[in-house]
């Protein structure tokens, strides 16, 4: 057990393995199917008066996760893309930043449903405008969201395809992954959260998600330290 800590990248696979169990339980199943942009405000008060509890529960592990499995397997994934990157490691640090802001950007975009959540519906702490506006402040923070995330599995996928230090073929879905984030970005212009960009942008977000758990399976199958390739030797 004690050498199994010693090698840090395995480690750190497992940390990103627990990350995506987590957050599939708590930002996916617990949270709920939570309100849209265009439900009626009853709607929106019933979700969070019925399911508020369960979704705040749901958010609170999607919390630890980020913060206490997310974060480890971050670093780890910046050192191993690193070891192959050679210097500057500008794509390695790249994808920490990028990582580092959808920790960001997601924590403070919790705090609208949050308080929706907190205040189980009551029309006495929360006005109705004030319902409407948590409600489009969350959805428009999608787009920070999303480029975000983009920015983080977009660097680390150039890292491994230019590298190899991760199976290669893992670039390919982490571009697609980018440039869907990318276009489904651009929602907001046409207004339509159910339109042709948004889909693009939610079929992103959960192909980011199977790059993380791809590639921390990967992580954990390396059985000796990721040492400098050819590539990083030369520069």
């Amino acid at each position: 057990m004690e050498g199994f800590w010693r090698q840090w990248w395995r480690v750190g696979g497992g940390f990103g393995i627990g990350f995506v169990i987590l957050f599939l339980v708590g930002g996916i199943f617990l949270t709920g199917d939570t309100p849209q942009r265009d439900d009626s405000i009853e709607d929106i008060r019933k979700f969070f008066a019925d399911d508020g509890e369960m979704y705040l529960v749901g958010d609170y592990m999607t919390g630890i996760a980020f913060t206490f499995f997310f974060l480890p397997y971050l670093v780890t994934l910046r050192w191993v893309l690193g070891s192959g990157e050679g210097w500057p490691p500008i794509w390695s640090w790249l994808t920490v930043i990028g990582g580092l802001s959808v920790l960001v950007v997601g924590g403070t975009t919790s705090v609208f449903f949050g308080a929706l959540a907190i205040s189980e519906g009551n029309p006495d702490v929360i006005d109705d405008a004030g319902v409407r506006l948590l409600m489009e402040m969350s959805t428009y923070a999608f787009t920070g969201f999303s480029l975000t995330m983009a920015l983080f599995v977009g660097s680390a996928s150039l890292v491994v395809l230019r590298t190899g230090v991760l199976w290669r073929w893992l670039a390919a879905l982490g571009f697609l992954a980018a440039v869907l984030l990318i276009i489904g970005a651009a929602w907001p212009i046409d207004g339509n959260e159910e339109g042709a960009l948004a889909v693009l942008g939610f079929i992103g977000a959960p192909l980011t998600l199977l790059w993380i758990l791809i590639s921390s399976i990967a992580m954990l199958m390396m059985k000796e330290e990721p040492a400098p390739t050819e590539r990083a030797v030369a520069t």
